[in-house]
């Protein structure tokens, strides 16, 4: 019984408001159709207004936050709502952290972005930068 009021107390330490719940709104039994098209799992490019890279991932747009022992940390795009991080390898599209977040995935809106290849970006200073290759393809792999 002790054992079990400690847990009892510490998920009431651990709870979050219902305004700020860190809902995990992983995509499990996703057809194409709820996807729109996109791949589940799968690190994809697009490019900001500014010519900036962004990161997406499972309905997810992310913005580069900062670039730190060869990790680049990506903030969601959703910064009023959603204090998301994701972070990924330097030289790779390896996932080495993920966040949860507090709103749901936004296929329609990443469906329609354009993909860019990460061979086309550049890594330069601290940032990332749009390579001058023109021969590789604008759609995400299936």
């Amino acid at each position: 019984l002790i054992f079990a009021d400690l847990i009892l107390e510490l998920a009431e330490h651990l709870t979050v408001p219902v305004g700020k719940s860190h809902v995990q709104y992983y995509e499990q039994d996703l057809t194409s159709e709820d996807t729109h098209g996109l791949p589940v799992d799968c690190v994809l490019y697009t490019l900001s207004q500014r010519q900036k890279p962004k990161l997406m991932m499972n309905g997810y747009l992310y913005s580069q936050h900062s670039v730190e022992n060869g990790v680049i940390r990506w903030r969601c795009d959703d910064r009023l709502k959603c204090s998301s991080l994701i972070h990924t390898k330097l030289d790779s599209d390896d996932v080495v952290k993920r966040a949860r977040h507090t709103h749901p995935p936004n296929w329609a809106k990443c469906s329609g972005l354009q993909y860019v290849p990460r061979s086309r970006l550049l890594f330069q200073q601290s940032t990332w930068t749009l390579a001058m290759r023109s021969n590789m393809p604008d759609k995400p792999p299936s």
